[in-house]
C-alpha cells in the first residue's frame, strides 16, 4: 500500500476492517497513511465494528449499501473531490 500511495493510487481496496485495525494493528497504519493522502479506501467493515471505523475514520467514511449503483455513485463523488483537491 505505501508504494501505491507514492505512486499517487487512484483507489486502494483493502480486504477488510477487522479485529486487528480496530486495535490499530494489521493493516491500521496503511489505511491511515491512504487516507491522509486523499486517496479513496474501499474496505469491508462487519456491522459489529461500524463504531469503530466512525472512529477510526474520523467520521468521514461513507457507508456504502453493497450493490453496484452505490458504488458507481461513491466512486463519481470521490473521483471528483480529488479532482478538485489537485490531485493527479
Amino acid at each position: 500500500m505505501r508504494r501505491a500511495v507514492a505512486a499517487g493510487a487512484d483507489l486502494v481496496l483493502i480486504n477488510k476492517f477487522s479485529k486487528a485495525e480496530k486495535a490499530g494493528h494489521g493493516l491500521a497504519a496503511e489505511m491511515l497513511a491512504v487516507m491522509a493522502e486523499g486517496i479513496p479506501l474501499l474496505t469491508a467493515v462487519p456491522d459489529e465494528a461500524l463504531v469503530e471505523w466512525t472512529g477510526f475514520t474520523g467520521g468521514g467514511a461513507t457507508l456504502l449499501a453493497p450493490d453496484i449503483q452505490a458504488l458507481r455513485r461513491w466512486w463519481a463523488g470521490a473521483a471528483e473531490r480529488r479532482d478538485a483537491a489537485g490531485h493527479p
